[in-house]
Parts: structure tokens; sequence; C-alpha cells
């Protein structure tokens, strides 16, 4: 399990999103003090946290802080360290407490999952079978192996990228497969149920519970890709991409 320990609350839930799309549990703690009950309470329990990815401007303990009183506890979890600082100084006592990485925000999840994957793999000895897949889930197995233009927008499935007039559009990765999937399917309407099936993979919940939630994905996909809304909504249905 990964613990990503940021106070804000948007970063550290995507980059949670980020590794359970690849099937890497992870949980998120938004303070310092919490992480700290957190790690002794899965430790207590026997479970083993592989890596924690650590803030460092947070309430009640900050970053530096916990990783010191985690070395006086003599508790050695490696860490990737997040900052906004980047001075030579701030790395190099990020460095001098124990942390093996560090990371410059604002945070490339591709970057991170590279260096998570790196450090597994060299704190076992050998790689960890279906670990960390760096690249974004595709929303079929099957991946298109062509670039597309739709609206004034470049789709590289291969590269899986998305730009528009030479820019790169970031997307979250549940963006992506939404998208990625309206464009599959682009002759016809996605309903909400196939949405939830095939990008959230919540096996133990109602495509119901989580209608609200695909809505805002939409949104905010909506607002990223810009220019023409191409993105049409069927009500009470799903969605439908309208081709050129």
């Amino acid at each position: 399990m990964i613990l990503v320990v940021d106070d804000n609350q948007l970063i550290a839930s995507n980059i949670v999103e980020y590794l359970q799309i690849q099937w890497i549990p992870a949980i998120a703690c938004f303070d310092g003090e919490t992480a700290f009950e957190m790690i002794q309470k899965k430790l207590d329990a026997n479970e083993k946290i592989e890596l924690i990815i650590l803030d460092r401007m947070m309430p009640k303990l900050d970053g530096i802080s916990l990783m010191r009183l985690l070395r006086s506890r003599k508790i050695e979890i490696p860490v990737i360290f997040l900052t906004a600082l980047g001075k030579p100084l701030d790395i190099i006592e990020w460095l001098e407490v124990g942390a093996v990485e560090y990371l410059a925000k604002p945070v490339e999840l591709k970057e991170l999952g590279l260096r998570i994957k790196n450090l597994l793999t060299y704190a076992s000895g050998r790689p960890k079978k279906g670990y960390i897949n760096t690249t974004i889930a595709p929303s079929d197995p099957s991946e298109s192996d062509e670039t597309i233009h739709i609206h004034g927008l470049t789709v590289d499935f291969p590269a899986q990228k998305i730009m528009r007039n030479g820019q790169i559009i970031h997307l979250s990765p549940k963006e992506y497969n939404i998208f990625k999937l309206l464009l599959d399917n682009q002759w016809r309407v996605v309903t909400y149920q196939e949405i939830f099936e095939k990008v959230w993979l919540d096996y133990g919940s109602s495509f119901s519970e989580y209608t609200t939630t695909i809505t805002v994905h939409i949104a905010y996909l909506r607002r990223k890709l810009g220019e023409v809304n191409f993105i049409r909504t069927v009500k009470l249905t799903g969605y439908i991409i309208d081709v050129e």
C-alpha cells in the first residue's frame, strides 16, 4: 500500500486515483498527525506501507517533522517528497532526514508513476509483477494504434496524448478514459452505466451512485477540451460525441 500525505486534497485525491487505476492500493491523509496515526495503525495490524508520498507544508505536523518522528521510532519506509519550493537547501534538508526521491509541484502523474516503479523495483531487487503501468489504463483492452483529428484536437492514442494547436491538454486518468470511451463509440450514445463499468471499475457499488460524479468529470473534460462543446448530453441516458 502507498500512503499519500498532502493537505491539498485535490492533489492527494488525484494521486490516489492514478494509483488505484493502476490497481495499486493507496490511501490519502491530509495532515502529518493523521498520517502518523495511520502509519502506526497499519504497522500494529501488520499491514505493510511500501512507500509514502509526502508534502512538506501541512497543518499539525509538517512533512520534515513527520519524517524525523518516523526515524526516531525506527520506522523505515521509503519517502518521495513533494515540494513547491525547489530551493537547493530545501531539497538537502529533505535528503538529510532520509527522503529517497523528490518531485516539484505541480506533479506530473506519469513521472511520479515511473519514480515509484523504480523505487519499488530497486527495493525488492526485481520488478513487481503487474505492479505499476505508467501509462494511463485504456478503456478497452484493444488499444487503438492511430492518431485522429476531431474538432481541432489531435488525439494520439499510442502516446495517450491530446493536443490543440500544438499544446498538450492534460487530462486526469478518468477524464482520459471517459474521452477515449466516447471516441471509441462516437456513432452511438455511451450510457452512464457503461462509463461506470469501464472507467470506475467499482464492482461493489451501483452505477446510480456515480451519476453525479460522472457528470462532474464530463464538465471538467468539456472545459479542458474547450472551444467547441462536442460532447452532447442525451437526457437520462448518457453522452455522445458529435462528429465533424
